[in-house]
């Protein structure tokens, strides 16, 4: 029986992720249909799709997802989607903005729908998912002695005699999964400090039929993506805990495909416009590399010397925390949390040029630069400096909460300034001839200028500098179980 209990979980990022800006499409709901994998006495049509030179045909979309492979796979809840007549699939590979690697474009009339990233767009989870089916196979003892890539295997039909169905789920199993197959616990760090709340957390996420019953398919379908895509995990644990990290919107999953948001734009693409265009458009993209940490970690009776770390420090600690055999590292991470400051402002807000080095394109603007008059922007510059290099202890942590103070200042009174000017008039285009209207951004971000979203934005800046002072880097998410059992098969 599920604790009625809140359950709190902290996210604590151990790696910036790349931020882009989301364009909101406006597309709603999903019209579920059936679909399942076809077998070979099956002659009717599992996966309808136009026939068209441009687009996939039945054949094609069941090669790109690997719908047999389930359930060592990512999921089955998007293939009723995938199943409409309605979706066209283009057959061409497309590469948004060169940022990411290359997607499909799923069409609904004229409008993209969504993107289908595939497992082959990513080197580690393609070579991931190669040996997690050479490991099941060889569990199941299909492999023949010599033959380490028979092909008499189909790992779909020889999971339920393997250890996916087998596994017992607990603490220590998944603090242990990546030594299954994987070469270092570093491709998954969100299971380096495991607990009952990560657990159940991760139980209901994948309980796609919400029947509080995690069937051993569905758990099978936990592990694979676990040990194979942690970032699919952490969005799907995100979104189902309510976990408040900016994110893309996640569709679902169909095969060991993934179907994201699509037609967005790179924050890049609009450093070099106002405040007004960038505030509230930013999400992370990629959460491969976070570490979800219990709250119950954080000792209070741990005391530990306050000193000055930095970023080798940092990483240092890091490594022995997913290194380690046991969970004690887990219990000294309290001193360590404000660091998450200094990397947000070092690779996202930051655009002094020793700061730029460190990220992936050295010539991006910080997310910060030219915000309003020259004497805030030398007080948000050393500001950042203080967050990225604190120059005495506990420099970091006022830094920060002086720096969120000072941008409310900041957008406050841009609010007042947009109220008084006449939005009738025309506000022209941005971003060197691609067209991004001052209405279309105020509805991605909320309208800030309207009073009720503002008076939401403020309560919710006041509960994040309350967790500041505590030294918690994201205010508790808290959720209440649904009601009933979950059992896990």
């Amino acid at each position: 029986m599920l604790r009625k209990s809140r359950v709190i979980l902290l996210a604590i990022c151990l790696m910036a992720a790349g931020l882009f800006v989301i364009r909101n499409l406006g597309q709603n709901g999903l019209k579920p249909r059936a679909l399942e994998p076809t077998s070979s006495s099956d002659t009717g049509d599992s996966i309808r799709v136009k026939i068209d030179r441009s687009l996939m045909t039945e054949s094609d979309l069941e090669e790109l997802t690997q719908i047999k492979s389930c359930p060592v796979c990512f999921g089955e809840d998007l293939c009723p989607e995938l199943a409409g007549t309605d979706l066209e699939v283009r057959n061409v590979l497309y590469t948004p903005e060169d940022v990411l690697p290359p997607v499909y474009q799923v069409y609904k009339g004229l409008d993209v729908k969504y993107w289908i990233r595939p497992a082959s767009s990513n080197g580690h989870v393609l070579t991931s998912l190669a040996s997690l089916d050479q490991a099941v196979c060889q569990n199941a003892s299909v492999f023949t002695e010599g033959e380490p890539n028979a092909k008499n295997c189909h790992v779909g039909l020889t999971a339920s005699n393997s250890f996916l169905y087998s596994f017992i789920l607990n603490e220590k199993s998944l603090r242990n999964l990546y030594k299954t197959h994987l070469s270092s616990r570093h491709w998954v760090p969100m299971t380096a400090c495991p607990s009952y709340k990560l657990m159940d957390g991760l139980v209901q996420s994948f309980d796609e039929n919400r029947d509080h019953t995690l069937t051993a398919k569905e758990k099978a379908m936990l592990i694979t993506s676990i040990s194979t895509n942690p970032d699919l995990v952490a969005y799907k644990l995100i979104v189902n805990q309510q976990i408040r990290i900016p994110h893309l919107n996640l569709y679902g999953s169909c095969g060991r495909v993934t179907l994201i948001e699509g037609e967005f734009r790179p924050l890049s693409k609009f450093l070099d416009h106002s405040l007004e265009l960038r505030k509230g458009l930013v999400a992370f993209l990629d959460f491969s590399r976070l570490m979800f940490i219990d709250r119950d970690f954080l000792d209070e009776d741990f005391k530990a010397e306050r000193k000055k770390c930095d970023f080798d420090c940092l990483e240092a600690f890091q490594t022995a925390l997913i290194q380690s055999e046991e969970t004690t590292p887990c219990y000294q991470i309290r001193p360590y949390l404000e660091y998450m400051y200094a990397l947000v402002c070092r690779n996202i807000l930051s655009d002094a040029d020793i700061d730029r080095k460190s990220r992936f394109k050295q010539d991006q603007r910080g997310l910060l630069h030219n915000v309003h008059t020259n004497e805030e922007d030398h007080e948000i510059k050393s500001l950042i400096r203080e967050c990225v290099d604190e120059s005495e202890l506990g420099g970091r942590v006022t830094a920060f909460m002086n720096l969120q103070e000072l941008m409310q200042v900041v957008f406050k009174e841009d609010d007042l300034d947009d109220e008084s000017d006449d939005r009738g008039d025309d506000q022209g285009d941005y971003d060197e001839g691609n067209v991004v209207h001052i209405k279309e951004v105020d509805n991605i971000d909320g309208s800030v200028s309207n009073p009720a979203a503002l008076d939401k934005a403020e309560k919710a800046i006041e509960l994040e500098k309350q967790a500041l002072e505590r030294l918690d880097p994201v205010e508790p998410i808290q959720y209440t179980p649904p009601p009933g059992e979950i059992n896990i098969a």
